[in-house]
């Protein structure tokens, strides 16, 4: 998992040409973004989204995926997330390839995201979205795995 701000991001050194172009991506998104999919080069996608009621982290479920990485970006409001290993998890909802996700419970590490904060969820990377008391609006890139 890589956890970052889209203003500060290329100056820890982390950045690459194929993940600075999504960098560049999230900094187009403003409030009058279209809500939806929109496409992108090389079978990748984003999705606009607005989450209207977060849920207690109490009642989240983690997902983990196969097909594509995640880069999910709050641009407005706050959300909680989690993470974990998926390794260190139990499954409660064998690998969907259709839709690309298996659910998980057990323990994970929890963090705010706040305006202009992003994470990057690979494969092993369990994640618990739509968390907290607010609401939030979001993009959530999907990048194919390679």
């Amino acid at each position: 998992m890589i956890f970052g701000n889209i203003k500060t991001f290329r100056s820890c050194g982390l950045g690459s040409e194929a993940f600075d172009k999504y960098i560049e991506v999230l900094k187009t998104i403003t409030l009058d973004t279209p809500l939806g999919r929109h496409e992108l080069s090389d079978g990748a996608y984003y999705n606009v989204c607005e989450i209207s009621e977060q849920k207690p982290v109490s009642e989240g479920v983690f997902e983990a995926h196969r097909k594509y990485i995640d880069i999910q970006y709050v641009y407005d409001g706050t959300e909680v997330m989690g993470y974990a290993d998926i390794d260190t998890l139990k499954v409660t909802k064998e690998y969907d390839a259709d839709g690309d996700y298996s659910l998980h419970e057990g323990e994970g590490v929890f963090f705010t995201l706040k305006p202009g904060d992003f994470a990057v969820f690979a494969p092993m990377d369990a994640h618990m979205p739509g968390c907290g008391d607010g609401k939030s609006k979001k993009v959530i890139i999907k990048v194919p795995v390679k």
